[in-house]
């Protein structure tokens, strides 16, 4: 399969369906144009055309049963006035930036892989002949071996590629058993999935609406809810973790406080996107890997312990491959010590019963996805052709086939998972490369909108909330500095006393500087385009180990530093707020808030 489509094809494809998605309207206004004109030249040859050209006319008004359905006040517009930005959210299915508390009213889905459509000029014109040419490509080279489009599966590569709208994998997919396809494991999609049927959630229309178009009556809450209590649930658990860990009150406070307000993870727990599961999965694997590694050897509750890191690390690879750092790096503490004393090391047999947990939940939600979809849908082409044939409605269905079985399909799918990714070469405007993440240089524009009425524009812009990101900065240049001018020097001579704050400093601080690194090397290492967002995970460790860095402090310039800091860190959220819930601002208080490359 890989062979089958090349890296150029999905980069064309890709091209595509960007065009399709975000120039819909102006082509269908041009198509329209062009039927005018048609209509009128064969008037003008017979008068029999005349009823022709009527018809023609009334189909020009633009009105399509599958034209996306833009709300009328409030848009998903191509330019921001005064802004000139246009968005192309990332990072999977990204909702309406209005939930309650934002400004405006009604929910929109937001930008997606090419952005909203450019509604005038020459942007319009060259989407249009790029679609055109694509069309052109397609026709020529035909279907691949595996019986399916090229334009449906690269299509479907690309939006899985880049998560677009998660949405859409509940309510037409595991909702109605129409086989999916994405990049990501399924653990995620399940949990939303999962808790739509809890509260009795039904999808109110067949098809969820594409990125950029208004949500209509189908049924969103329960999802961006669900992102929501993740999102909300890290502070508590960071505050416990770091209490875990033996930093003071004071100490511990300060990443909770960051976490909480920090504009990178309230918009991503705002929307329909897996990130807000991811980080609190990965939390929770290390709060309950801390409790383990402190707990009395041979007792039960060492044992439940055990099976909840193995199962809370599971769980966060579950949602995305990224977070396997977490586990290696749990791994490699309880093999070789760490932190909380020789106490950290696990026995053998402990580790095999925690990657038998780990295996087997990994292994399970496979078994459930596959289960959940037993019909045809867009992701059947990534699969083995005997695996098409079971799939009821598909063009290779073939009636009572048997599935092949379930350990060759797992291995394929994450194989085709992991090559899907690799495959994804094409650049993208809002992508960042990782070394500008520490200082957030560059943002994603989710959604832009304008009230025609007011004057005002509304936007959602994911960055990190600048006083966190100054303040991590500061404290990981700060340790270093420290560990490598003051501690190392002393740990050589060993004039330090075998127990002091210097050495549970520099263990704690090692901790966190290797969770941080292990979690930005994926995004140093890949040649794929890379988004802020991925940073969630070594933003988390950079603000634990500023933590750690307070916690050294003398008390009372300890406290102080907490304070200033928990200030300067709610003004800048308050300041940039309404980047996060889409507040009217004029295009001068938008541009004030613009900093360097934030456009």
């Amino acid at each position: 399969m890989a062979t089958a489509v090349t890296a150029a094809k999905e980069r064309l494809i890709a091209a595509l369906v960007a065009a399709q998605l975000g120039v819909r309207a102006a082509v269908r206004r041009r198509a329209a144009a062009a039927a005018r004109a048609r209509a009128a030249a064969a008037a003008a040859a017979a008068a029999a055309a005349a009823t022709a050209a009527s018809d023609s006319d009334a189909e020009g008004d633009g009105t399509d049963e599958d034209a996306p359905l833009l709300p009328s006040t409030s848009v998903a517009s191509a330019h921001v006035r005064g802004g000139g930005a246009r968005p192309l959210g990332m990072g999977g299915g990204l909702t309406a930036a209005r939930a309650a508390g934002g400004g405006g009213s009604g929910a929109v889905a937001s930008a997606g892989a090419g952005g909203p459509a450019d509604h005038e000029g020459a942007a319009a014109d060259r989407a249009s002949s790029k679609a055109r040419r694509v069309r052109s490509f397609c026709r020529r080279r035909g279907t691949p071996p595996w019986g399916v489009p090229d334009a449906a599966v690269a299509g479907a590569l690309f939006a899985a590629a880049l998560g677009v709208h998660f949405s859409r994998f509940v309510w037409s997919n595991y909702w109605a058993g129409r086989y999916l396809f994405d990049i990501h494991p399924p653990l995620g999609k399940l949990t939303l999935l999962a808790v739509a049927k809890a509260v009795g959630a039904v999808p109110r229309l067949p098809q969820t609406p594409m990125n950029g178009m208004a949500f209509g009556a189908q049924v969103y809450v329960p999802l961006r809810a669900t992102s929501a209590v993740f999102g909300a649930g890290v502070p508590p658990l960071t505050y416990a973790l770091a209490r875990e860990l033996g930093l003071g009150v004071a100490a511990s406070t300060l990443p909770a406080v960051a976490g909480a307000l920090d504009h990178l993870v309230v918009v991503e727990s705002r929307l329909i996107l897996l990130d807000a599961q991811l980080l609190f999965y990965i939390v929770a694997a290390l709060y309950l890997a801390v409790r383990l590694w402190k707990a009395r050897r041979r007792t039960l509750g060492r044992l439940r312990l055990l099976v909840g890191t193995a199962a809370a690390g599971a769980a966060a690879v579950g949602v995305k491959y990224t977070a396997v750092a977490t586990p290696v790096l749990i791994a490699g503490v309880s093999l070789l010590g760490g932190p909380t004393g020789a106490a950290t090391r696990l026995e053998v047999w402990e580790m095999g019963v925690a990657g038998a947990v780990a295996a087997a939940l990994y292994v399970s939600l496979f078994a459930l996805h596959f289960w959940l979809l037993p019909g045809t849908g867009d992701g059947d082409g990534f699969m083995l052709r005997p695996f098409q044939e079971a799939l009821v409605g598909g063009p290779h269905y073939k009636p009572g086939a048997p599935r092949p079985p379930f350990w060759r399909s797992f291995v394929w799918l994450n194989g085709e998972m992991y090559r899907a990714n690799a495959r994804i070469t094409a650049s993208h405007g809002w992508q960042s490369p990782w070394y500008t993440w520490p200082v957030s240089l560059r943002g994603i524009y989710y959604h832009g909108g304008f009230d025609a009425a007011s004057g005002d524009n509304t936007q959602v812009y994911l960055i990190m909330n600048p006083a966190v990101a100054a303040g991590t900065v500061v404290a990981m240049a700060a340790f270093l500095v420290w560990a490598a001018v003051w501690y190392a020097p002393r740990w050589r001579r060993g004039v330090l006393p075998p127990v002091s704050r210097a050495h549970h400093t520099a263990k704690l601080g090692a901790l966190c500087v290797c969770g941080y690194a292990l979690n930005l090397l994926p995004y140093v290492l890949v040649t794929r385009c890379t988004f802020l967002y991925h940073y969630i995970p070594a933003a988390w460790w950079a603000q634990l180990l500023a933590a750690v860095v307070v916690d050294g402090l003398p008390p009372k310039p300890r406290r102080a530093v907490v304070g200033v800091a928990a200030v300067a860190i709610a003004a800048a959220y308050v300041y940039w707020a309404p980047w996060i819930y889409a507040t009217p601002l004029s295009a001068a208080a938008h541009a004030r808030r613009r900093w360097g490359r934030w456009s």
